[in-house]
């Protein structure tokens, strides 16, 4: 995709749990679409333990938003006012929701959005039956608990303008879960394959050094 010269870009408002590589690679690429003006909103820097810099990737206007609540809880259930207010007064003109859909922010921001546009990206939803076993938390261990969970879920994408699916198998179900009464596309990750490049070239040499029976041996050229 590609901007027209002068056309307005549209305002995009995007809250996400982690700066990801993938969710990196696709808002950039949505900033360099020329179609999109980009503000994301990212509930915690930290990725898998590591803290990233979302804000020197090039997707435009990033935040980290500081949230509010006891230390033993995740940032996904602490609240973030600043997003809060963002959506209540910003103009905006699309807001999309990525991510933990049991943040208390994420439920607050449906209720706050009401009739505006508003789109939900999200992966495929755990089975109402789904007991994970190294899951320690109450929401994956309680069947009463995951009831009221998916029951949300379902009232919560109901109210959206569409659902961003994140793979044909995550369509079908949140086809099911809504009735039928929410678009439902698929949108899978997107990403850069520069980065898998040097792993693959390493993963090249070690099966031909497997192959000629070299395999931990230092060779010259």
């Amino acid at each position: 995709m590609s901007g027209q010269t002068g056309q307005k870009r549209i305002k995009l408002w995007i809250f996400l749990n982690t700066p990801s590589p993938y969710q990196v690679d696709f808002l950039r690429g949505l900033r360099e679409s020329g179609l999109f003006e980009v503000h994301a909103r990212f509930m915690s820097a930290i990725h898998r333990g590591q803290r990233g810099h979302p804000e020197q990737s090039g997707i435009g206007d990033v935040r980290i938003m500081k949230g509010y609540g006891p230390r033993i809880w995740s940032d996904a259930f602490r609240i973030h006012p600043e997003a809060l207010r963002e959506v209540r007064h910003g103009e905006f003109d699309f807001f999309m929701l990525a991510g933990q859909y049991t943040s208390v922010t994420f439920a607050l921001t449906v209720a706050l959005l009401g009739r505006r546009c508003w789109a939900a990206w999200l992966e495929r939803p755990w089975p109402e039956h789904f007991r994970p076993s190294w899951s320690r938390s109450l929401s994956s261990r309680s069947r009463p608990v995951r009831w009221i969970r998916r029951h949300y879920l379902r009232s919560a994408l109901r109210r959206a303008s569409a659902i961003l699916a994140i793979g044909a198998l995550a369509c079908d179900e949140y086809r099911r879960l809504t009735g039928g009464r929410v678009r439902v596309e698929n949108f899978p990750y997107v990403c850069d394959p520069a980065r898998f490049r040097p792993a693959d070239a390493a993963v090249r040499r070690a099966r031909l050094r497997r192959r000629l029976g070299m395999a931990g041996e230092q060779v010259l050229v």
